[in-house]
């Protein structure tokens, strides 16, 4: 979460991993917001040093993911959705979770067009990824919507990121 809860960034945000799945994540970065939109409620940030304030190793690239073509998308394709939950896990921290879906539909919402999934969007996956089953980033599981008759997860496609966040992104990739 980097909403200081009046709609602006925190300065600073805590990145936490694991190389086992079957272990909850442990602080090991910093990164600095570099972009925030407060209506998409998303953020890009940029891993700039260790958990400690030590620098990174000059020649160390993180692992990153192929961005998918969202025209390319259709109705009953698979979807995977990686994040962690605050639900699944019997202390206050929870190992990875994965759910599988398929894209079920659009949902014309005022920030634009989200899509739609079967897949477990639930709190904590948000801000994580939905994949295609290549592996390619589609875009960010924001929200839940349930009632009576059941739930529906919504993604936020790569289509709704400003114009100048992917071209920030593609500069990044390149370096």
């Amino acid at each position: 979460m980097v909403d200081k809860g009046d709609r602006t960034p925190v300065d600073s945000v805590v990145l936490a991993a694991n190389l086992d799945p079957r272990r909850p994540p442990e602080e090991c970065f910093r990164a600095t917001v570099v972009r925030f939109d407060a209506d998409l409620d998303l953020a890009l940030i940029q891993v700039d040093r260790g958990f400690y304030g030590t620098p990174l190793p000059a020649d160390y690239r993180f692992p990153s993911v192929e961005l998918a073509r969202e025209d390319q998308l259709d109705i009953g394709d698979p979807l995977w959705i990686v994040g962690y939950p605050s639900l699944g896990g019997t202390g206050s921290r929870v190992s990875i979770h994965c759910a599988r879906g398929i894209l079920s539909g659009f949902a014309r919402e005022e920030e634009g067009v989200l899509l739609k999934t079967d897949a477990a969007v639930i709190p904590g996956n948000s801000g994580g990824a939905a994949l295609d089953q290549q592996g390619r980033l589609v875009g960010v599981p924001s929200a839940n919507v349930a009632d009576e008759n059941g739930s529906v997860g919504l993604i936020t496609p790569l289509s709704l990121l400003p114009a100048e966040w992917r071209r920030e992104i593609e500069q990044r990739a390149k370096r």
